[in-house]
């Protein structure tokens, strides 16, 4: 009898497990049975789409099914994009996908207009009610990583107070370049998300009031820590950001070397960044950034160096597992 039993909890134990395996791997088994019928509509929505986006179309003479091309073609993005068990980030389906989400975003967007005199934007798509979702721009673009590149000029002002008397704010100018790091989260319309630059600059400035030989203020490097926070318009991200920067503040009397010390102050800006497509954005911001005061003693005659710049950024970001 305990023979009998012992059998019949391993075939039950049996059962149990292969109906268990069977149900983990439901979604790898229907992506590998469905990729390809998705991945030739997908081609073919996208043949037609992009035929109409280089037709001028008319509210009263729309083509056959196309509102209902079009809210297949973004059902069947939606679709392909949470398909992840079959390797959608890095399979030819993904490529599919991405025309697929291009040629339906640009033809949604050939139908909005601008006023340019009242400023108002509005959008005369014949589907907009069948639709009813936001742009794919605006769903598929905005969360996770991203890097890029960045670089600018900067104007701004220093000066040197000694203990008897100072050279007065002087102007201070250059440029800088480097590299950028960030994360995005996307709630409806709001972007919100940490970035960071680290960036080599060339900025100086020198003045020879109340210094018997040139005081120069210089800045090589400059790195930005911040949080940043958006309203996404169309295609177009419009942000504030503002945090910590890190810096040096060099000093120079004459020919000789003075100080080069790393300070720590704050940065805020505002900038845009436009997608261009699904992977990649360019932006344009400004930043003011203050690195507080550098001190030097005996060899710069006991003086305290404050530094503040204006920075006029662009930059193109690579957005990750978009």
């Amino acid at each position: 009898m305990a023979g009998y039993f012992r059998r019949a909890a391993f075939v039950v134990a049996a059962v149990c497990l292969a109906i268990a395996a069977g149900m983990s791997q439901p979604t790898t088994a229907w992506s590998q049975n469905t990729a390809v019928p998705d991945m030739a509509r997908a081609k073919q929505l996208a043949d037609t789409i992009e035929r109409w986006t280089d037709q001028d179309i008319s509210r009263d003479d729309l083509p056959p099914n196309y509102c209902e091309y079009r809210r297949e073609a973004r059902d069947l993005l939606r679709k392909l994009e949470q398909d992840a068990a079959f390797g959608f980030s890095t399979s030819s389906l993904r490529r599919v996908a991405d025309r697929l989400a291009d040629a339906e975003v640009t033809e949604h967007e050939t139908w909005w207009d601008y006023d340019e005199e009242t400023g108002e934007e509005w959008t005369d798509d014949p589907c907009f009610d069948f639709l009813r979702i936001r742009s794919l721009v605006a769903v598929y673009k905005s969360t996770g990583f991203y890097i890029g590149v960045n670089g600018g000029l900067a104007t701004g002002t220093s000066r040197w107070d000694f203990t008897d008397g100072s050279t007065g704010n002087f102007p201070t100018r250059g440029g800088l370049f480097g590299g950028t790091f960030g994360y995005n989260w996307q709630n409806g319309q709001v972007v919100y998300g940490a970035e960071a630059t680290v960036d080599w600059a060339s900025i100086s400035g020198s003045s020879t009031t109340n210094c018997f030989v040139t005081c120069r203020t210089k800045n090589s490097w400059l790195n930005t820590v911040d949080v940043r926070a958006g309203y996404l318009h169309h295609a177009t991200l419009f942000y504030v950001k503002g945090g910590a920067a890190i810096g040096n503040i060099k000093q120079e009397i004459g020919t000789l070397p003075g100080s080069d010390q790393t300070k720590v102050g704050w940065n805020a800006g505002v900038g845009a960044e436009l997608m261009i497509n699904r992977y990649w954005s360019a932006k344009a911001e400004y930043m003011r950034v203050s690195l507080g005061s550098a001190s030097c003693d005996a060899p710069c005659g006991f003086v305290n160096t404050p530094l503040v710049e204006n920075l006029f950024m662009v930059g193109v970001n690579y957005h990750l597992g978009q």
